[in-house]
């Protein structure tokens, strides 16, 4: 009886993980690669040590578009303004929280939600930047914070 029950077991828990696989793998931008992409971001900002970059050359996975939204604006009007289906969208809830939101086709690759000092840096956006447009920003340190601001064209 004790083999049969734990070879139903070992069944229940090999199909548990095919499927939780099988959902990793149909759903490339969950909640998880999100904040591996956040991290990534947050450590190539900080290791900037130049003058000006582009998101460019700073961003360090895939993405398409980025936007900032102001704070207290709801997912709703977010996922509606960027057209995105898929990914975590936070909701920025105080004043001087900053949000932004990288997209990779129809889904959300990083959303970053959160005070830059608490992040460590800041990147101020006029406009929606896309990929490829080499949008340049202007580096500024502050003792331990970053700032990255969208340089208006010339």
């Amino acid at each position: 009886m004790r083999k049969r029950q734990r070879q139903w077991t070992a069944a229940a828990l090999l199909l548990v993980l095919t499927l939780a696989a099988a959902w990793g793998l149909a759903h490339p931008k969950s909640r998880a690669v999100q904040r591996m992409h956040e991290k990534q971001l947050q450590r190539a900002v900080l290791a900037v040590n130049r003058e000006s970059v582009t998101l460019d050359e700073v961003v360090p996975f895939a993405w398409d578009t980025v936007r900032a939204f102001p704070p207290y604006t709801s997912e709703e009007t977010i996922r509606q303004t960027l057209g995105v289906k898929g990914g975590s969208i936070p909701e920025s809830f105080s004043e001087g929280m900053q949000l932004l939101i990288f997209v990779k086709g129809d889904r959300v690759a990083a959303a970053v939600c959160g005070y830059a000092e608490t992040l460590g840096y800041a990147v101020e956006i006029n406009e929606t930047v896309r990929f490829g447009e080499g949008v340049p920003f202007r580096v500024v340190r502050d003792g331990n914070l970053v700032v990255l601001t969208q340089m208006q064209p010339e």
